[in-house]
């Protein structure tokens, strides 16, 4: 009796094992204009990191700064990325391990170029402070969005 209750007892377990209710979630695949994404995962609370084709670079903040190059930043369930291709998609995916088994979630990511905007207006009746333009009209691209 105590060997089939044994045998019954670790086929449970074994068949437990390939049922996890674990599932992380990387979110929609989704597009960015330019070099940066924010990518983030609902992790299931295990070791995890991200895992891609190569030529990714891992960011603390969306600026090009070797400062703001931070490789162990694979391993954060949030992160910011550098892809330098443009009209390019890449898959991020996200693996992690909770000791017995791996789970794992991906996202495709867009990296669409940044098209110049055509001034339609008289450059002297724009306002320029750093980075905002007051005053400013613009033509839509012919291609691609962003906000």
């Amino acid at each position: 009796m105590k060997t089939k209750l044994l045998f019954i007892t670790i086929f449970v377990l074994m068949l437990n094992q390939g049922f996890s209710q674990c599932s992380p979630d990387a979110g929609l695949d989704f597009s960015v204009c330019g070099k940066f994404a924010h990518i983030c995962v609902a992790s299931c609370g295990n070791p995890g990191q991200w895992i891609n084709p190569g030529g990714i670079a891992y960011f603390d903040a969306p600026i090009d700064s070797i400062i703001h190059n931070i490789p162990s930043y694979k391993d954060s369930i949030c992160t910011w990325i550098r892809y330098s291709s443009e009209n390019d998609t890449i898959k991020m995916i996200w693996k992690e391990f909770d000791g017995i088994n791996y789970y794992s979630d991906s996202v495709n990511v867009y990296f669409a170029s940044i098209q110049t905007a055509l001034q339609i207006v008289n450059p002297t009746d724009t306002f320029v402070c750093g980075p905002t333009f007051f005053n400013l009209s613009a033509q839509q691209p012919q291609y691609g969005g962003g906000y």
